[in-house]
């Protein structure tokens, strides 16, 4: 459900749908280098939130080019978009 507000009303009229409206374009990067895989923000206004299933720490990604190290069993957040971090086949 849409909340009352200018910018709100803009991104309905922009066709933009709800989940499109939360998250940023660009909003983070993943890079995976070796077993090293790294969770780096690149949108200034939409956090990004990496949640460690293990220690069932959450990690908010607020400011541009702030990272965190992700592991296997990790999920990422941006906007309604969840992505999790799984170990290849």
């Amino acid at each position: 459900r849409w909340c009352t507000g200018p910018r709100a009303a803009r991104a309905r009229a922009g066709g933009f749908t709800l989940d499109r409206a939360l998250a940023g374009r660009r909003q983070a990067s993943i890079a995976l280098m070796g077993n090293s895989i790294t969770v780096r923000q690149i949108h200034e206004r939409c956090p990004t939130y990496v949640f460690n299933d293990g220690t069932r720490a959450l990690t908010v990604l607020s400011k541009t080019d702030q990272e965190v190290q992700a592991q296997v069993g990790n999920l990422i957040f941006a906007g309604t978009t969840v992505v999790g971090v799984r170990a290849p086949e």
